[in-house]
C-alpha cells in the first residue's frame, strides 16, 4: 500500500494498493534507489516509487519508501477505493456506516465474501433521517416537470481523478442520459477552475472536502 500522496494527479495518493514488481538498485551490492508497482487501478500502471527524505525535528531525519505491506487494512482506509473482489471481514465493527463503507467497495456482489455477518451491525446514524428531513430540496421535480418512476435518474459515480477521465464519462451513454450526475472523489480542489470539466447542458455545482 502506498502511504503517502506521491502524485494525485497520476492517481499516486495514500491507500492505493499494488503489487512490488521490481526493486531497482544501481549494482548488486547497493541499496535500492527506487521501487517499482503494479498498482490494481489500470490507470495507473507500473510506477517506479523513490526513497523520500522526511525531517524530524532539527537534529534527525529519516529516509524510506513509501509502501507497507497490505494484505488486509481498515475500513477507514479503504474509504474512496473501488476492486472488483474483497474479502470483508465485520466482526470488530463499531461505528455508524462502517459496515457500508466495507461492503461497497466491489464493483459487484458476485466478488464479494462476508466473514462475521451480523445485520445488526449495519446500520446508520440515526442523527441523519432527522438532517435530511430539515435539508432544503435540491431540485423541485414537480415544478420541473420530471415524472419519478420512468424520466428521473440520478447517476452516482467514485471517478478517482474527474480532469483524468473527463473524456471517458462524456463519452458514456448512462451518464449523459442521467438526469443529475453526482461525482465523488473528484481530486478537484477549491483552486480548480471548475469551468475546465463543464459537462453541456449539466451545470456542475462544486463542493471542495476541505470547506
Amino acid at each position: 500500500m502506498l502511504i503517502k500522496n506521491v502524485d494525485v494527479k497520476k492517481g499516486l495518493t495514500n491507500g492505493c494498493m499494488g503489487h512490488v514488481y521490481e526493486i531497482v538498485k544501481p549494482n548488486n551490492n547497493a541499496k535500492p534507489v527506487s521501487i517499482k508497482v503494479k498498482f490494481d487501478n489500470n490507470d495507473i500502471g507500473v510506477q517506479a516509487i523513490e526513497m523520500f527524505k522526511e525531517s524530524m525535528g532539527n537534529k534527525y531525519s529519516r529516509k524510506q519508501f513509501p509502501l507497507k505491506l497490505a494484505y488486509a487494512c481498515t475500513v477507514h482506509k479503504v474509504q474512496g477505493l473501488t476492486m472488483n473482489e474483497a474479502v470483508v471481514c465485520l466482526n470488530n465493527t463499531f461505528a455508524p456506516g462502517q459496515a457500508y463503507v466495507a461492503l461497497s467497495r466491489v464493483t459487484s456482489i458476485s466478488g464479494l465474501t462476508i466473514e462475521h455477518l451480523n445485520p445488526n451491525l449495519i446500520y446508520c446514524d440515526p442523527n441523519i433521517k432527522k438532517c435530511l428531513n430539515n435539508m432544503d430540496s435540491y431540485v423541485q421535480c414537480e415544478k420541473q416537470g420530471h415524472d419519478l418512476d420512468s424520466k428521473f435518474s440520478i447517476m452516482l459515480h467514485n471517478i478517482q481523478g474527474l480532469k483524468q477521465h473527463f473524456a471517458d464519462l462524456q463519452c458514456n451513454d448512462l451518464f449523459m442520459n442521467s438526469s443529475i450526475i453526482c461525482l465523488t472523489e473528484t481530486w478537484l480542489n477549491k483552486d480548480d477552475d471548475v469551468f475546465e470539466v463543464n459537462i453541456q447542458p449539466y451545470k456542475l455545482y462544486h463542493q471542495a472536502r476541505s470547506t
